[in-house]
């Protein structure tokens, strides 16, 4: 029988945000671009690793300088959440893991960093690991998910992750995860609908927007702050019909309906002013666009709608880490703010 992580966090009460998600180990190298070709991954992309994969992890560490990393997007993005907010036990993580070693190193960078590591131990699936491929200042992950694809919802039903979320009043998940444990998100967006908190979802990944489209709009309900770049929200905007133009789909995915608050009123034209001392309800869609502006979309109060850009309050010029875009959206409370703290 899987086993829930045996310590617990002494200031669990202290958790704001918790992130569930796939723990994996990355194994990070230098390659040139035949290395790429070999395997079939491309630059600025992200795959899950098909058995045509799996003699490639040995073969990178015996053919170039590797290094190991605790990681996976939630996780990565969770540990730096806990750097920003400072107090140990501010942050908690949840996935799976195998009994192992690679297990046993994840779990204690996550501690070291001050972050209540929550993890599923699964007794005979290895830890799971992810291939970065850097080239020329880009990357190409292939993940492994191993232990990482057999979380269970039962696990988030136990006493001690229970207690977690309930502590939270911020939820935080990669797009990654809805191939491991929709019911678990699922789950989760009804405790953040009922308790007034909030969910945050990260698009993550192409794959997920055209392979994972039924699961993603399954969630879809539940998310407050939708985060991805440019050619995520593309692929979103294919799937589901708005097109790839950035604005379009931002303002559609803004439109989206919702169970928590009231439905949102028709957008506004593009070139409403944001009026002097206008309230914020709530922000639904952010695009992160590379190095181009922040594509913010907000759901104002008194009939202004879903749609207005970023722009209107500030035009903020910069490049965020891919999985840390949305990480100052809440803490800082200021969209300002949060988008100059995204990009440091």
């Amino acid at each position: 029988e899987p086993s829930s992580c045996s310590e617990k966090h002494p200031a669990m009460a202290d958790t704001k945000l918790i992130g569930f998600g796939n723990p994996l180990l990355d194994i990070s190298a230098v390659v040139e671009q035949d290395v790429l070709d070999k395997w079939g991954a491309k630059l600025n992309d992200a795959i899950l690793a098909e058995d045509k994969h799996k003699p490639m992890y040995a073969e990178l560490a015996e053919s170039h300088p590797v290094e190991y990393i605790a990681g996976g997007a939630t996780q990565n993005s969770i540990r730096v959440a806990q750097w920003v907010m400072g107090k140990p036990g501010s942050t908690a993580f949840v996935g799976c893991v195998g009994k192992d070693q690679f297990g046993d190193k994840l779990e204690q960078a996550a501690r070291g960093d001050g972050v209540n590591a929550a993890y599923m131990k699964h007794p005979e699936t290895p830890t799971g690991t992810c291939a970065v491929l850097v080239k020329g200042g880009e990357r190409s992950l292939v993940a492994n998910l191993s232990a990482a694809n057999c979380y269970e919802i039962s696990h988030y039903e136990t006493a001690e992750i229970q207690e977690l979320v309930t502590a939270a009043n911020i939820v935080y998940c990669a797009g990654f995860f809805l191939t491991v444990s929709p019911p678990t998100m699922i789950a989760l967006g009804k405790h953040v609908a009922e308790k007034h908190k909030t969910f945050c979802l990260n698009l993550s990944a192409p794959f997920i927007c055209q392979f994972f489209k039924d699961p993603l709009l399954s969630v879809m309900p539940y998310v407050d702050f939708l985060f991805g770049n440019e050619s995520e929200a593309a692929e979103f905007g294919k799937a589901m019909g708005w097109g790839e133009e950035l604005d379009v789909v931002a303002l559609k995915a803004a439109a989206m309906p919702k169970e928590s608050g009231s439905p949102p009123p028709p957008p506004p034209p593009m070139n409403t002013p944001v009026r002097e001392g206008e309230t914020i309800e709530g922000s639904r869609t952010a695009v992160r666009c590379g190095i181009d502006p922040i594509q913010t979309t907000l759901t104002l109060t008194r009939h202004l709608g879903p749609g207005a850009l970023f722009t209107r309050a500030r035009d903020v010029q910069t490049g965020l880490p891919g999985e840390s875009e949305w990480r100052g959206s809440r803490l800082a409370q200021q969209r300002e703010r949060c988008a100059l703290h995204g990009g440091t």
